[in-house]
C-alpha cells in the first residue's frame, strides 16, 4: 500500500470514528435529556400527590369540626395530619392506592404531644379522589 492509500485509509477511518463519537454522544445525550423529563414528571405528580394529601387533611379536619358541632366529638379541633400506613409512601409513584391512619388533632400538651381522634383514610392517585372514616 503507498503513502497516499496509507493517508485515505487513515481520513476514513478517522471520519468513521467521529461518527461514531457524535452517535453514542447524541445517544447519552438523549437518554440525558429522558432521565431528565422523568424526574421532572416524576417530581410533578410528587407535588400533586402531595396537595391531594393536604385537601384530604382538610376535608377530615371540615368533618371533625362538624362532628364537634354535632356534638358527637370534643373539641375544637385544631388540624389533622395524617400519615401512609404498613411501610407505605406517598413517594411510591407506582402505588394506585395508600392507605392512611390520621389524627384529628383536639389538643396539644406542654410537650408538644398532639392527641385527637383517630380517622382511615384511603387515596386512589390516580383519580386524586379519597374516602375516610372515623376510628381505626
Amino acid at each position: 500500500m503507498n503513502l497516499v492509500n496509507t493517508h485515505n485509509a487513515e481520513v476514513a477511518q478517522a471520519a468513521e470514528d467521529a461518527a461514531a463519537a457524535k452517535q453514542a454522544k447524541d445517544a447519552s445525550d438523549a437518554a440525558a435529556l429522558k432521565a431528565a423529563q422523568q424526574k421532572a414528571a416524576d417530581d410533578k405528580e410528587r407535588a400533586s400527590r402531595l396537595l391531594d394529601e393536604k385537601a384530604m387533611e382538610v376535608s377530615i379536619t371540615a368533618d371533625a369540626k362538624k362532628r364537634v358541632d354535632a356534638g358527637t366529638l370534643d373539641g375544637p379541633i385544631s388540624s389533622t395530619s395524617c400519615t401512609p400506613l404498613g411501610g407505605g409512601s406517598t413517594d411510591d409513584l407506582t402505588a394506585i392506592t395508600t392507605t392512611f391512619t390520621c389524627i384529628a388533632i383536639n389538643k396539644t400538651d406542654p410537650d408538644g404531644t398532639q392527641s385527637g381522634y383517630q380517622f382511615s383514610s384511603t387515596m386512589n392517585w390516580n383519580t386524586g379522589s379519597y374516602t375516610w372514616h372515623l376510628g381505626g
